[in-house]
């Protein structure tokens, strides 16, 4: 196990590896611990930089997730985006979940999303 680079907390662990044929990793936070920070914007095309920040920002305050608070704080630093008065802009929120593998806000007729493509 020590050439595979495994590290085995018990003498159970070890005497349980030898009966494994295949083995299988969650990378999603379930068994490790990631620290995945947003640490740019960058636009497509004909978009500023500033509205893409917006739009992040404003899909991401219910994502409680490490990445969905790293997008605020980096739009709030970066654009200085802060103190939005969200009473006047009446928003739902959707917020982030495993299962739906997005977040967002809907603003009247204004829908902002963001997450995995195939979820969007």
């Amino acid at each position: 196990m020590m050439q595979a680079n495994v590290i085995a907390t018990s003498g159970r662990a070890v005497e349980a590896a030898g009966h494994v044929d295949a083995l299988l990793l969650d990378k999603t936070g379930t068994i490790t611990l990631g620290n995945r920070q947003a640490a740019a914007f960058i636009p497509a095309i004909g978009v500023a930089a500033e509205e893409l920040a917006d739009a992040a920002q404003l899909a991401s305050l219910a994502d409680e997730t490490p990445e969905g608070r790293s997008i605020v704080v980096l739009a709030k630093t970066r654009f200085r985006l802060r103190e939005r008065d969200l009473g006047a802009m009446v928003p739902t929120f959707i917020p982030f979940s495993a299962h739906t593998r997005m977040s967002g806000v809907d603003l009247g007729e204004r829908r902002i999303r963001k997450g995995a493509p195939a979820a969007i």
